[in-house]
């Protein structure tokens, strides 16, 4: 779509003065005085046209900002799938990377949770994205897990630095 050339306006406005100079030639009182009313009119109407047109434009750079996000938004939505106990985002050979928190994918991020603690074949994840106190947890088979070292996390559930148990798992979730 093409945009408003803003260099109109002041043409237009250098067109109307001109008239006006051409109009203190005329002998007619009458006829000057009611084309330079005119003219006066049509210069407030063309500056008036003029600030709505840049008003215009940058609602339309808005505009194609957020359709572009929402673009970019739906994009990564079609290549996200939720299975077994996290979300998982799809590469374009076909793979799949994660795993991701469940929980932060409703604020529409993908975020990779912090592995808490893994044991009976299963890999225990904390997201404190939310909260410290009050993480996000979720379980992902230890099979679909890829390129985190898991051993140092074995037996042990833990928070960054800490390294006591400071939550104990539910048998199931």
């Amino acid at each position: 779509m093409p945009m408003f050339d803003a260099t109109l306006v002041p043409a237009a406005l250098g067109s109307l003065k001109i008239i006006l100079d051409l109009v203190k030639n005329v002998k007619d009182a009458k006829l000057s005085a009611r084309v330079v009313s005119e003219v006066i009119d049509l210069q407030s109407k063309l500056v008036g046209m003029g600030q709505q047109a840049v008003e215009l434009q940058e609602d339309n750079r808005r505009l194609i900002e957020e359709n572009a996000a929402l673009k970019k938004e739906k994009d990564l939505g079609d290549k996200v799938a939720f299975h077994d106990g996290a979300n998982w985002r799809k590469r374009d050979d076909g793979t799949e990377e994660g795993p991701f928190c469940p929980s932060c994918w409703s604020d529409g991020r993908l975020h990779r949770a912090q592995v808490n603690d893994v044991s009976r074949g299963a890999v225990y994840f904390a997201c404190t994205r939310h909260s410290a106190a009050s993480p996000y947890l979720f379980t992902v088979p230890e099979s679909l897990v890829k390129g985190i070292n898991l051993d140092p996390h074995r037996g042990s559930v833990s928070f960054g630095a800490v390294s006591r148990p400071i939550m104990k798992w539910p048998e199931s979730f």
